[in-house]
């Protein structure tokens, strides 16, 4: 088993026009549905989600869609 770990970020603490916070609340709970994902936390002050998971069973790529999927905008990151 390998945990890995990834950062995603988003470009604001709301989607469209609303800034009450349930989007944010909705991608953590996608997150942390998907198997394999061990941890997930979400650091205001640099507006990213940091998820642990075990890259044997799901990759960056869907938890990206699911981040998206909650209407927030991901930020692009070079590493």
């Amino acid at each position: 088993m390998s945990i890995e770990s990834t950062r995603i970020a988003i470009d604001a603490l709301s989607c469209g026009d609303c800034d009450c916070g349930a989007c944010l609340t909705s991608a953590v709970a996608a997150l942390k549905a998907f198997d394999g994902v061990v941890n997930v936390r979400f650091d205001r002050r640099k507006l990213e989600f940091i998820v642990r998971y075990e890259e044997s069973i799901t990759d960056t790529l869907v938890l990206h869609e699911a981040v998206q999927s909650c209407g927030l905008i991901i930020v692009p990151t070079h590493v």
